[in-house]
Protein backbone atom coordinates (compact mmCIF):
# COMPACT_ATOMS: atom_id res chain seq x y z
CA UNK A 1 0.00 0.00 0.00
CA UNK A 2 2.68 2.37 0.56
CA UNK A 3 4.52 1.41 -2.50
CA UNK A 4 1.04 2.50 -4.21
CA UNK A 5 0.89 5.80 -2.60
CA UNK A 6 4.35 6.51 -3.39
CA UNK A 7 4.33 5.91 -7.20
CA UNK A 8 1.07 7.71 -7.01
CA UNK A 9 2.90 10.97 -5.29
CA UNK A 10 5.71 10.60 -7.66
CA UNK A 11 2.89 10.25 -10.79
CA UNK A 12 1.20 13.03 -9.74
CA UNK A 13 4.58 15.39 -9.24
CA UNK A 14 6.14 14.51 -13.00
CA UNK A 15 3.04 15.30 -13.84
CA UNK A 16 3.02 19.08 -12.27
CA UNK A 17 6.73 19.07 -13.83
CA UNK A 18 5.89 18.15 -16.56
CA UNK A 19 3.17 20.53 -17.49
CA UNK A 20 5.68 23.58 -15.97
CA UNK A 21 8.53 22.31 -18.38
CA UNK A 22 5.46 22.33 -21.15
CA UNK A 23 4.64 25.78 -20.55
CA UNK A 24 7.93 26.77 -20.62
CA UNK A 25 8.77 24.92 -23.75
CA UNK A 26 5.86 27.04 -25.32
CA UNK A 27 7.28 30.02 -24.25
CA UNK A 28 10.81 28.99 -25.75
CA UNK A 29 8.96 28.36 -28.72
CA UNK A 30 7.36 31.54 -28.96
CA UNK A 31 10.49 33.33 -28.62
CA UNK A 32 12.16 31.45 -31.65
CA UNK A 33 9.22 32.85 -33.61
CA UNK A 34 9.83 36.27 -32.17
CA UNK A 35 13.41 36.19 -32.60
CA UNK A 36 12.60 35.16 -36.48
CA UNK A 37 10.49 37.52 -36.90
CA UNK A 38 12.69 40.19 -35.76
CA UNK A 39 15.76 39.03 -37.51
CA UNK A 40 13.75 38.88 -40.81
CA UNK A 41 12.45 42.15 -40.41
CA UNK A 42 15.91 44.09 -39.91
CA UNK A 43 17.13 42.08 -42.78
CA UNK A 44 14.43 43.72 -45.05
CA UNK A 45 14.87 47.10 -43.17
CA UNK A 46 18.96 47.11 -44.01
CA UNK A 47 18.03 46.56 -47.65
CA UNK A 48 15.35 49.05 -47.77
CA UNK A 49 17.58 51.37 -46.31
CA UNK A 50 20.54 50.33 -48.39
CA UNK A 51 18.10 51.35 -51.18
CA UNK A 52 18.27 54.87 -49.98
CA UNK A 53 21.82 55.05 -51.97
CA UNK A 54 20.26 55.23 -54.98
CA UNK A 55 17.85 58.09 -54.29
CA UNK A 56 21.08 59.88 -52.98
CA UNK A 57 22.94 59.46 -56.28
CA UNK A 58 19.51 60.53 -58.07
CA UNK A 59 19.39 63.43 -56.07
CA UNK A 60 22.78 64.74 -57.10
CA UNK A 61 21.90 63.54 -60.68
CA UNK A 62 18.93 66.09 -60.46
CA UNK A 63 20.47 68.69 -59.01
CA UNK A 64 18.93 68.67 -54.95
CA UNK A 65 22.13 67.95 -53.69
CA UNK A 66 26.17 68.66 -54.10
CA UNK A 67 28.67 66.11 -54.27
CA UNK A 68 29.80 67.39 -49.83
CA UNK A 69 25.94 67.13 -48.98
CA UNK A 70 25.94 63.58 -50.90
CA UNK A 71 28.58 61.65 -49.20
CA UNK A 72 27.52 62.72 -45.86
CA UNK A 73 23.98 61.64 -46.63
CA UNK A 74 25.54 58.04 -48.61
CA UNK A 75 28.37 57.90 -45.32
CA UNK A 76 24.56 57.91 -42.50
CA UNK A 77 22.66 55.86 -44.55
CA UNK A 78 25.64 53.31 -44.95
CA UNK A 79 25.63 53.63 -41.05
CA UNK A 80 22.46 53.06 -40.82
CA UNK A 81 22.31 50.12 -42.74
CA UNK A 82 25.56 48.86 -40.79
CA UNK A 83 23.31 49.25 -37.51
CA UNK A 84 20.46 47.36 -39.32
CA UNK A 85 22.61 44.35 -40.41
CA UNK A 86 24.41 43.96 -36.62
CA UNK A 87 21.24 44.01 -35.27
CA UNK A 88 19.72 41.74 -37.65
CA UNK A 89 23.55 39.08 -36.99
CA UNK A 90 22.83 39.90 -33.23
CA UNK A 91 18.87 38.88 -33.54
CA UNK A 92 20.21 35.54 -34.80
CA UNK A 93 22.48 34.80 -32.21
CA UNK A 94 19.62 35.07 -29.53
CA UNK A 95 17.66 33.34 -32.17
CA UNK A 96 20.08 30.50 -32.12
CA UNK A 97 20.42 30.21 -28.18
CA UNK A 98 16.18 30.30 -28.17
CA UNK A 99 16.87 27.23 -30.16
CA UNK A 100 18.82 25.67 -28.06
CA UNK A 101 16.34 26.37 -25.04
CA UNK A 102 13.78 24.71 -26.76
CA UNK A 103 15.85 21.10 -27.41
CA UNK A 104 16.76 21.65 -23.64
CA UNK A 105 12.74 21.86 -22.42
CA UNK A 106 12.19 18.71 -25.18
CA UNK A 107 14.86 16.96 -23.57
CA UNK A 108 13.42 17.64 -20.03
CA UNK A 109 10.09 17.31 -20.88
CA UNK A 110 10.27 13.71 -23.28
CA UNK A 111 12.49 12.96 -19.87
CA UNK A 112 9.75 13.48 -17.19
CA UNK A 113 7.33 11.96 -19.75
CA UNK A 114 9.58 8.78 -19.82
CA UNK A 115 10.25 8.56 -15.94
CA UNK A 116 5.99 9.20 -15.20
CA UNK A 117 5.25 6.35 -17.91
CA UNK A 118 8.07 4.11 -16.27
CA UNK A 119 7.04 5.00 -12.59
CA UNK A 120 3.11 4.26 -13.81
CA UNK A 121 4.47 0.75 -14.99
CA UNK A 122 5.62 0.40 -11.45
CA UNK A 123 2.38 1.16 -10.03
CA UNK A 124 0.14 -1.20 -12.35
CA UNK A 125 3.34 -3.96 -11.28
CA UNK A 126 2.71 -3.26 -7.45
CA UNK A 127 -1.01 -3.17 -8.00
CA UNK A 128 -0.99 -6.49 -9.04
CA UNK A 129 1.13 -7.83 -6.98
CA UNK A 130 -1.26 -6.94 -4.14
CA UNK A 131 -4.23 -8.22 -6.09
CA UNK A 132 -2.35 -11.70 -6.91
CA UNK A 133 -1.39 -11.74 -3.09
CA UNK A 134 -4.65 -11.09 -1.90
CA UNK A 135 -2.87 -9.84 1.50
CA UNK A 136 -2.14 -5.99 2.69
CA UNK A 137 1.16 -4.12 2.22
CA UNK A 138 3.56 -4.97 5.64
CA UNK A 139 4.94 -1.34 5.47
CA UNK A 140 1.07 -0.14 6.05
CA UNK A 141 1.37 -1.74 9.20
CA UNK A 142 3.06 -0.79 12.57
CA UNK A 143 6.59 -1.69 12.21
CA UNK A 144 7.01 -3.28 15.68
CA UNK A 145 7.79 -2.07 19.27
CA UNK A 146 9.44 1.60 19.78
CA UNK A 147 12.55 1.54 22.21
CA UNK A 148 10.57 2.73 25.31
CA UNK A 149 8.05 0.15 24.42
CA UNK A 150 10.63 -2.58 24.25
CA UNK A 151 11.88 -1.02 27.93
CA UNK A 152 8.94 -0.87 29.55
CA UNK A 153 7.89 -4.62 28.26
CA UNK A 154 11.74 -5.44 30.01
CA UNK A 155 11.00 -3.87 32.86
CA UNK A 156 7.69 -5.43 33.45
CA UNK A 157 9.19 -9.20 32.84
CA UNK A 158 11.43 -8.40 35.07
CA UNK A 159 9.63 -7.78 37.77
CA UNK A 160 7.14 -10.36 37.25
CA UNK A 161 10.26 -12.80 37.28
CA UNK A 162 10.87 -10.89 40.76
CA UNK A 163 7.61 -11.47 42.08
CA UNK A 164 7.36 -14.84 41.29
CA UNK A 165 9.27 -16.71 44.26
CA UNK A 166 9.39 -20.95 45.48
CA UNK A 167 7.47 -21.18 47.95
CA UNK A 168 10.11 -22.93 49.94
CA UNK A 169 12.46 -19.99 49.80
CA UNK A 170 12.01 -17.92 53.01
CA UNK A 171 10.98 -14.60 52.22
CA UNK A 172 13.52 -11.48 51.72
CA UNK A 173 13.31 -9.20 54.79
CA UNK A 174 13.29 -5.35 54.21
CA UNK A 175 16.44 -3.56 54.01
CA UNK A 176 16.90 -1.86 57.60
CA UNK A 177 16.89 1.94 57.40
CA UNK A 178 20.02 3.83 57.61
CA UNK A 179 20.05 6.69 60.67
CA UNK A 180 19.86 9.71 59.30
CA UNK A 181 22.32 12.58 61.70
CA UNK A 182 21.56 15.85 62.78
CA UNK A 183 24.15 18.07 61.27
CA UNK A 184 25.03 19.31 65.02
CA UNK A 185 25.74 15.44 65.32
CA UNK A 186 28.12 14.60 61.76
CA UNK A 187 31.36 16.19 63.44
CA UNK A 188 31.33 19.69 62.86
Amino acid sequence: MSSVIKSETKIATAQDIGVRMDDLLEQARNEVAQMSGAQAALNESAKAVAKLLVAVDADVDGGLLDLQQAKFAKLYVNRAVSVLENLARHTSNMMMTANGKVTAFEKSVQSVSSYQEAEKTRLKTALTEIATEGSSDPVASRPGQSIKERRLAEEAAAAAAAVVVPASAPAPKPAAKAKRRSPAKRGK
